[in-house]
């Protein structure tokens, strides 16, 4: 029995020198280990800024020694000890890190998308929108119940963060052409520009708070303005209408309502492109931080119902002549 025992040995040990050499006696030298020990590091210092130690006291404890003694035997030349001794600290932090991951940034996750579901119910122009994919893809990373390397678990927590300080930053107003535009205009009226005034100055604070708060990043605020009519029909040769087809003249439908609602969709295109135009350049100053963009979209939805506007819809509808405003700020790399 010692003679096959014996002989068993042999054959494995030969398998392990034809599959490349003494992968089972691997030793590590200095550099291998030093950089193993900052990745251990690295992963400690994580945890602790993260305050996780106290909730993971064990895990924590197992970390922290096997990186003390990963450091000692680097000192003593120890490399390849030094280097499992890493590996170990590693696998704890890690197994603390994936933790948190699971029970807590993907349950902040779900309740995110719900929230941005609610947020965003019933309106399709709400850039909110974009944000639920970001957050899906946490959730779905979680539920496959595999270990989450450390890069993704940082990018992923520090996307629910911007994403929940942009649902408490973003702004949805909504500005009623009659007051911010003269009758039959388009440009913007001083009382337009004062009521845009009141809100920038709310986002001029939230603006300052993302580049406190993200110094290292892009800091993007988007301004998306969507235009509305009513379906009031258009007086002939006046300057408005000259405003509204020029340029279009082969594209405008000849009779009635297609053309009403091709010019009301103008001129709801126009209205917002102003506002956005307005807000962009009041919140970018000339010589500003290369660090803040403003992205502004106009759209022009003409005499399309506005979201959750009850009927019934009169021709002369002001609760229609309205343009709505997004305004949120996040972060780019």
């Amino acid at each position: 029995m010692k003679k096959q025992g014996k002989r068993g040995l042999v054959v494995v040990l030969a398998v392990v020198f034809a599959m490349g050499g003494c992968a089972l006696f691997h030793r590590y030298n200095r550099t291998e280990a030093q950089d193993h020990l900052l990745t251990a590091r690295r992963h400690l210092d994580i945890v602790t800024h993260m305050e996780l130690a106290d909730a993971y006291e064990v895990d924590f404890g197992i970390a922290q020694s096997a990186f003390d003694q990963a450091k000692a035997h680097l000192a003593d030349r120890r490399s390849t000890a030094a280097y499992k001794a890493a590996q170990k600290s590693i696998d704890a932090a890690q197994r603390i890190l994936n933790d948190f991951y699971l029970n807590h940034i993907a349950l902040l996750a779900k309740g995110l998308k719900e929230e941005l579901r609610r947020e965003t119910s019933g309106d399709p122009d709400n850039p909110l929108k974009a944000q639920i994919p970001k957050v899906e893809r946490v959730i779905q990373t979680a539920q496959t119940g595999e270990a989450v390397s450390l890069n993704t678990i940082l990018e992923d927590l520090e996307t629910i963060m911007q994403i929940t300080y942009s649902i408490r930053t973003t702004m949805n107003r909504i500005l009623e052409s009659d007051v911010s535009f003269d009758k039959g205009q388009y440009r913007l009226s001083e009382k337009g520009m004062a009521a845009i005034d009141g809100i920038l100055e709310t986002v001029a604070k939230d603006k300052s708070d993302y580049l406190d708060r993200f110094p290292t990043k892009t800091i993007t605020t988007q301004v998306k303005v969507v235009g509305y009519t009513d379906s009031l029909n258009f007086g002939k040769g006046t300057p408005l209408m000259a405003a509204l087809t020029e340029d279009v003249e082969e594209r405008i439908p000849r009779n009635d309502p297609e053309r009403r609602q091709f010019l009301n969709r103008r001129l709801s295109e126009f209205r917002a492109r102003n506002i956005a135009g307005y807000i962009a350049s009041a919140l970018k100053k000339e010589g500003e931080t290369e660090r803040f963009q403003v992205q502004t979209e106009s759209v022009g939805r003409g005499e399309a119902i506005p979201p959750d506007l009850p009927p019934p819809y009169p021709v002369m509808d002001a609760r229609r002549r309205i343009c709505r405003i997004y305004i949120y700020t996040t972060t780019t790399d």
